[in-house]
C-alpha cells in the first residue's frame, strides 16, 4: 500500500514539475504560451491621426472612402435603433426578423414625403439614402408590421 502511494505520489510530482518547467521555457523564450482555446486574432485598424505612416500609406492606413462607408454604416445602424419614426408624410421601420428597413411614403404626399425623409436622413447624420440597405419604399396608407 505505501508503494502504491509514493508511486503516485512520484507521478503527480513529476508531472507538475514537467508543467512548470513547460511554462518556464516558453516565458525565457519570449514566445506567447500554448493557449488551448484559440480565439479570433485581433484586427487594428489606424483610423487616421497624425502619423507618418497613414501619410506614407503603410499599413493600417485607410483612404476617405471607406471612412466614410465605416462612418455612415455606423450612423445607419444607430438610425435603426430610433425606430420606429412617424413623420408628418412618412413612416419609417426597421424589421430584426427580415432585416430590411421599410418607408412608408403616404400616397397623397410622396413627393413630400421623400423630402421630410431626406431631412430626417440628414437630422441623424445619414448623407442620403443609398448608404441604407435593404432599404424598402412603398406607398401603403396602412403599413403593415414591421
Amino acid at each position: 500500500m505505501k508503494k502504491n502511494v509514493f508511486i503516485f505520489a512520484s507521478i503527480v510530482t513529476i508531472v507538475a514539475l514537467s508543467a512548470l518547467l513547460l511554462i518556464l521555457f516558453h516565458a525565457s523564450t519570449g514566445k506567447q504560451p500554448i493557449s488551448l482555446f484559440p480565439g479570433p486574432t485581433p484586427v487594428i485598424v489606424n483610423t487616421g491621426g497624425e502619423s507618418s505612416a497613414s501619410d506614407s500609406g503603410g499599413p493600417g492606413t485607410m483612404d476617405e472612402a471607406t471612412k466614410e462607408a465605416l462612418d455612415q454604416s455606423y450612423l445607419v445602424g444607430k438610425l435603426a435603433d430610433k425606430l420606429p419614426y412617424y413623420g408628418t408624410n412618412f413612416n419609417f421601420y426597421y424589421s430584426y426578423s427580415r432585416n430590411i428597413f421599410m418607408l412608408y411614403l403616404k400616397p397623397a404626399n410622396k413627393q413630400a414625403g421623400n423630402v421630410e425623409f431626406d431631412a430626417f436622413l440628414k437630422q441623424n447624420g445619414v448623407n442620403n439614402r443609398s448608404w441604407i440597405k435593404n432599404l424598402v419604399v412603398t406607398a401603403s396608407p396602412v403599413p403593415p408590421p414591421p
